[in-house]
């Protein structure tokens, strides 16, 4: 509509002059109103036909189902299952309820692949009025994923998307139908992921609290996908991180090669940026990497805490603060990758509840190569207490690789050791508290069949000196043990569950894995302790020899020579104090105390026998009786 206002001119009179804006305001009045109705009247229609369209579309929502159903299995290669189909408004789309994917039959099918509440798909549309349903988007609400990998080394995503093929042939022909799928935006909120390493019966790892939003296309078998994945609550072998992770991807798959390639991934660990690019190959059992990973100079702590959820470097719940700078890369088998690169950490503080004083390291570099990974001579420090150490792991991609670490530290203290062991994940330390001196100079070196705390004590030699005061053992009480051998403690009679000890001396030589002594050396409330023996740190067997002689005032206390009588695993010496042997077994939290039966009956033959000697012959043993009783007489 166009309208035209002419006005006369008229000069003369300045009152028409005035008047000449009144009928044009009057006109654009009502071209505003005019519009504004036209705009309502617009609103008004859009409604009512998006209320009849709706209207149409609940009444038949399920006729959606084909297509939908067919696009899904054709980009997915497996079977897809869902419930009720309903409507949603703003925006609309089609909310699918009990939505699954069926699991590769190779893996099973006792659960789907994936399990999902609810399934919103937004569809184009031109789609709805031609009838085809073009998926546009999918959010998957509350979603679980069921990883599986197999005995073999393959997974059961792998197969993801793959055509046979005859599909994958004609597919490519030129205007085939159904050539490429695409799927504009799809979101998952709140999910779901459970690895089970059918390799590892016990790996089974859940991840929860997953959001993410991608777009995803895949032609002719290339499966691009671009978005961002952020895990809220990320739990790794039942360690709570403590902070969000993030990945910013994007990464292309090609289905019939089982190439996974990241073009980018960008992955925030709380704070700490962390870069990976490169490949997968999935086609090969092991799957074959060729991946590269930076970090630039960024905080430790994140990293570190990642780590230790995996059983690496720390011990878990463990606090470490500093700077770390890594470059590296990953070629090969997945299971052992050959590794290329330098990993720089300096100014470390590494604390936690189990670790009594900070340990500190200021500078430690660990350079890798395919066939080495090995660190420079750095030191520990924990109070006073330095303990200089080094690492090196040779052809590590063989069944059997070697090592050789090496831990010198002199005049260190027992609480500032324990300190530092713990904080690099040592354990069984807990049972002992004290004051006092230690020298140790140790070195675990050779093959082993694996990294696990086991054979790398099993590869342990070398000398610690001890000089403890103020000790206290955890698990038992050594005096109600050696009570109930002498017969002077009832055996139920109740037991404290520490031992205390006055001072404790002596020497211990570590060979293979296996702690020897021969003069350790305990002074208690009780009395005097002599042990040798061995000890097994892999197995943390115990196999010693105790001699306890009590002091004249427990003897006293205990009964004295009364104790003594021949059914008694106790005798009394000149001095009349009480002595008692005894066996200790069992392991380094429960040892076994028995009585030495073998000790006892040669010292109760060198008190009754004059001139009895051990390894004495019976003849011999015999003149010696007779000698006694004539008084020296043949």
């Amino acid at each position: 509509m166009v309208i035209n206002v002419i006005h006369h001119k008229d000069t003369k009179s300045p009152r028409r002059q005035l008047d000449k804006t009144a009928p044009a305001e009057s006109e654009g009045a009502k071209i505003r109103s005019m519009r504004k109705l036209r705009l309502v009247i617009g609103i008004v229609v859009a409604v009512i036909v998006v209320a009849v369209v709706a209207t149409l579309l609940l009444l038949n929502a399920g006729r959606f189902r084909g297509p939908i159903q067919a696009q899904l299995e054709q980009a997915l290669a497996r079977k897809v299952a869902f419930g009720t189909i309903s409507l949603g408004f703003i925006p609309l789309r089609l909310q699918v309820h009990d939505f699954s994917i069926a699991e590769d039959p190779a893996f099973g099918k006792d659960s789907p692949f994936v399990r999902v509440e609810r399934l919103d798909v937004r569809v184009s549309l031109s789609s709805l009025w031609r009838g085809d349903g073009k998926v546009q988007s999918l959010e998957l609400d509350r979603p679980v994923v069921e990883l599986i990998r197999d005995k073999q080394g393959a997974w059961n995503f792998s197969t993801l998307g793959a055509k046979s093929e005859k599909e994958a042939s004609t597919l490519d022909e030129p205007g085939a139908a159904g050539a490429g799928v695409s799927i504009e935006r799809l979101s998952i909120r709140d999910g779901q992921v459970a690895m089970t390493d059918l390799q590892n019966p016990r790996a089974r790892t859940v991840y929860d609290h997953i959001d993410v939003t991608t777009q995803l296309s895949n032609q002719l078998g290339v499966l691009v996908a671009t978005g961002n994945l952020k895990l809220n609550a990320a739990r790794f072998n039942g360690v709570d991180i403590g902070y969000p992770i993030a990945v910013d991807y994007d990464v292309t798959s090609k289905s019939s090669e089982g190439l996974l390639t990241i073009n980018r991934a960008a992955v925030q660990l709380g704070k700490t940026p962390v870069s990976i690019t490169g490949s997968i190959d999935t086609a090969k059992t092991p799957a074959r990497l060729n991946l590269s990973m930076k970090t630039g100079d960024v905080t430790i702590e994140e990293l570190a805490r990642l780590a230790s959820a995996f059983g690496v470097a720390f011990a878990p719940d463990t606090t470490v603060a500093g700077r770390v700078n890594a470059d590296v890369t990953a070629t090969g088998p997945a299971s052992q990758p050959a590794l290329n690169g330098k990993i720089s950490a300096r100014e470390l503080k590494i604390s936690s509840k189990e670790v009594r004083q900070p340990v500190e390291v200021k500078a430690v570099d660990i350079t890798l190569t395919p066939t080495e990974i090995r660190s420079n001579d750095f030191t520990a420090t924990s109070g006073k207490t330095n303990v200089g150490a080094r690492f090196a792991v040779r052809q590590y991609m063989e069944k059997s690789p070697s090592i050789d670490v090496a831990m010198r530290a002199h005049g260190a203290t027992l609480p500032e050791i324990q300190s530092i062991a713990t904080a690099y994940g040592v354990t069984g330390l807990d049972q002992i508290a004290g004051e006092g001196k230690l020298d140790l100079d140790l070195r675990a070196a050779g093959t082993v069949e694996s990294f696990n705390s086991q054979n790398l004590r099993r590869a342990l030699n070398g000398a610690l000196t001890l000089d403890f005061n103020a000790v206290r053992l955890s698990g038992f009480d050594v005096a109600h043990e050696l009570g109930v051998i002498g017969g002077f403690i009832g055996a139920k009679d109740s037991a404290k569950s520490f031992s205390d000890i006055l001072k404790l001396t002596g020497q211990i030589v570590v060979k293979n894995g296996i702690a020897q002594t021969d003069d350790l050396r305990a002074e208690t409330a009780l009395g005097n302790l002599a042990a040798t023996g061995t000890a097994d740190l892999a197995s943390e067997s115990l196999n010693l020899k105790l001699a306890a002689v009590l002091s004249k005032a427990a003897t006293e206390k205990a009964g004295g020579s009364r104790v003594a009588g021949y059914m008694r695993t106790a005798l009394t010496n000149n001095e009349g104090e009480l002595i008692i042997p005894a066996l200790v077994t069992g392991t380094f939290k429960q040892p076994r105390f028995s009585p030495d039966v073998q000790t006892f009956v040669q010292m109760q033959k060198q008190k009754l026998i004059p001139g009895y000697q051990p390894g004495q012959k019976p003849v011999e043993t015999i003149k010696g009786i007779l000698g006694g009783i004539l008084g020296g007489k043949k």
